[in-house]
């Protein structure tokens, strides 16, 4: 059995201001009513639970009564928002995977209080006058939920919008880059979106050349992850102190197995004879008669 509980604010709806602020914001110059006249969150809570045990979780740890109130109701019954008459217009759940955090520990808290929760999943709800059509489009594309990780459904739910999904086949994508053209090597960056360079790209089909296989798509997004310029890694934006004088450069190389000589080539490239220190933090050196070198120590894929 699932069970539907709608909790709703008795006094500030923010959720509803939210949401009519950024339709107005995406539709400047078009006069319209707000689309949402009320909001609501909720929880679908499956489970052989008897109606006295869902209300005792309502009642012990779900809903303050100072500021909200609540519906119960078996899953499948037409929601309707306590003090509104209006239809639902859009309900936002989850996706299947996604993981929810609130409904974790409702679950942990339901078996503390022995109420045999067996899962959980969170939504909010939307309430407001049918729209025209591209008014429903902003609302549910761009307003209501982050794509990436929620579905918005078109008036009430059921069960089918709460199925569990299907089993995960994985399947393994080989991605064929030892042959191709650099230009090609560019395109299938910015395609896969690794945002790895021209240079980048040419490194690593030369390792995949050398070890005789192309790689597959969760290696390349693994090093395109750590190949990121999220920490300057690659670009070690620190000065680099001599004792003659200061300056700053740009190694624009990925700093990953780089021969010893292109480190005494950039310190050349500068003119600086004897460099003391580009990182104090995780770091190493390298001295020569003529050099003296430091430089930080990163964990990234070594190609």
């Amino acid at each position: 059995m699932i069970w539907e509980i709608e909790i709703q604010p008795k006094d500030s709806d923010l959720e509803k201001c939210r949401v009519n602020k950024d339709f107005h914001l995406l539709t400047p110059g078009v006069k319209v009513k707000d689309p949402i006249t009320s909001a609501s969150k909720g929880l679908l809570v499956s489970g052989e639970i008897s109606g006295e045990q869902i209300q005792k979780l309502v009642t012990e740890l779900l809903v303050d009564p100072v500021v909200e109130s609540c519906t119960i109701n078996k899953l499948g019954n037409l929601p309707v928002g306590e003090g509104t008459n209006d239809p639902c217009l859009a309900t936002v759940l989850l996706k299947p995977g996604v993981m929810d955090p609130t409904a974790l520990s409702i679950i942990q808290a339901g078996q503390d209080l022995k109420v045999p929760v067996v899962s959980v999943r969170s939504f909010r709800r939307y309430f407001g006058a049918p729209l025209a059509s591209n008014e429903k489009d902003v609302l549910f594309r761009r307003v209501l939920a982050n794509d990436a990780i929620e579905m918005v459904v078109e008036g009430p739910i059921n069960q089918k919008h709460v199925a569990e999904g299907v089993p995960y086949l994985f399947k393994k994508i080989v991605v064929p880059i030892r042959d191709l053209s650099h230009e090609e090597l560019e395109k299938l960056s910015r395609q896969m979106s690794l945002s790895l360079n021209r240079e980048e790209m040419i490194t690593i089909q030369e390792h995949y050349r050398k070890v005789g296989k192309d790689p597959n798509d969760i290696e390349l997004e693994t090093i395109a992850q750590t190949w990121s310029e999220h920490c300057s890694h690659k670009t070690l934006r620190a000065g680099l102190i001599s004792m003659a004088r200061s300056t700053t450069t740009f190694l624009r190389k990925p700093f990953l197995r780089l021969p010893a000589s292109y480190e005494k080539k950039q310190a050349r490239r500068i003119g600086v004879s004897v460099c003391l220190k580009i990182m104090q933090v995780s770091s190493s050196s390298m001295k020569t008669s003529t050099f003296a070198l430091r430089w930080k120590r990163i964990t990234a894929p070594l190609l």
